[in-house]
Parts: structure tokens; sequence; C-alpha cells
């Protein structure tokens, strides 16, 4: 039985960012479950020019490569229903650059 629920990239995420330990794992192979560790970078936010943050990234691209799509993060999918995101800046979204709460809502429609 296990006594925790994520697998060990995600444990490495959830504790401290460790992207560097999740891309390891992904070099020697590791494929399971690959959706919920996408989920997991996508939502780990880092030190911006950081070491964790070239990490994540690199974890990110290395999950695109393996067909995983992005943005994931149901914060960020609702975001760009509700706010005025420009598509150059949907990356920075996903990489955690920037977060929702800096892009203004749409305005309502002229009636």
């Amino acid at each position: 039985m296990r006594d925790i629920e994520s697998t060990a990239p995600e444990y490495a995420i959830g504790v401290g960012g460790r992207f560097d330990i999740a891309v390891w794992l992904l070099q020697q192979g590791f494929h399971h479950d690959l959706p919920s560790l996408a989920l997991g970078a996508e939502i780990c936010q880092v030190p911006l020019n950081s070491p964790l943050q070239r990490s994540k990234e690199q974890l990110i691209n290395m999950l695109r490569a393996q067909g995983l799509v992005f943005p994931r993060r149901p914060l960020n999918l609702q975001a760009l229903k509700e706010r005025d995101i420009p598509p150059e800046a949907v990356e920075d979204l996903i990489m955690g650059r920037k977060l929702v709460w800096q892009f203004p809502l749409k305005s309502e429609s002229p009636r």
C-alpha cells in the first residue's frame, strides 16, 4: 500500500520545486501518469531567473515532446476565457513567468 498518492517526480516538484529531479527521472525513462506530472509542473511556482525555473521550463518542454498539451492548470484555462490574455503571453502563464491576476478581466460586450 502506498502512503502517498503522488509519483516520485510529482513528489519532487511538490517538495520544493525540484524540477531537476523530475527531468532526470524522465531522462531515465519514467513515463507513469505524465498528465499529473504536467499539471504539477504548471502549478508549482518557483523564483524567476533561478535554476529551478530553468528546470521547470525544461520539464514542461520535455512533456510537450511526449505529446502533452499546455495549459493544463484549471486556473489558467479559466483565465483564458475570462481575462484579456494576448496569445503571446500564454507561454509566460504556462511557465509561471506571469500570473493570471496580472491580466485584466475581459470587458463586457457593449449592449
